[in-house]
């Protein structure tokens, strides 16, 4: 009984540790903008020694908007404000502009980022490793609460596409419709 729990163990963490392994690179930025006092954008690379801050020039400024997509050794596929998507040489990718459509996206996209508190997400797609899904969250102005969220869209991302530097293949494809309080994603064990 003992060896069979042990097992069960090892094999959990094992399993955890592979379906983590993405998370070892994490953007953002400061002072959003740009040549202001106090202005930077870094990356965050979890290694076995710790974690190791770098200054990275990105592609565009970050608000409250973040989502990454890096490979199993950590090393960035691309990755999105919101607003856009930026591919490993931080050059917009293809069709990668214009995620959100409204009025709040018109007036901070251009230079902010979006402003949707954890507005976006990046999945990879199921017995695909060369698609992912970008799950984004529309946010507009609504003068009760301010900010109302919805819907919540999905974009897709090719990476055998532009010289393996990824293409966004689908844009703005509804999945949930309606006032949104946010969103999360859970990987199902089996």
């Amino acid at each position: 009984m003992k060896r069979t729990i042990l097992i069960g163990v090892v094999i959990f963490f094992h399993t955890v540790l592979i379906s983590q392994i993405s998370d070892k690179l994490w953007l953002g930025g400061f002072n959003e903008f740009p040549g202001q006092p106090g202005f930077a954008q870094f990356q965050i690379y979890f290694g076995t020694n710790g974690p190791i801050v770098e200054a990275q020039p990105l592609a565009f400024n970050f608000e409250s908007t973040v989502a990454v997509a890096a490979d199993k050794f950590g090393n960035l596929l691309f990755y999105s404000n919101g607003c856009e998507v930026a591919n490993r040489n931080h050059q917009l990718m293809p069709n990668g502009d214009k995620l959100p459509v409204s009025s709040i996206s018109d007036l901070v996209c251009p230079w902010k980022g979006y402003m949707a508190p954890q507005g976006a997400m990046v999945l990879p797609w199921p017995a695909d490793s060369t698609r992912y899904c970008l799950l984004h969250m529309n946010a507009d102005y609504e003068p009760r609460r301010k900010l109302q969220l919805g819907p919540l869209f999905y974009s897709v991302i090719d990476m055998t596409l532009d010289g393996g530097l990824g293409d966004v293949v689908e844009k703005r494809t509804p999945l949930v419709t309606g006032d949104l309080t946010g969103f999360t994603a859970i990987r199902h064990g089996n």
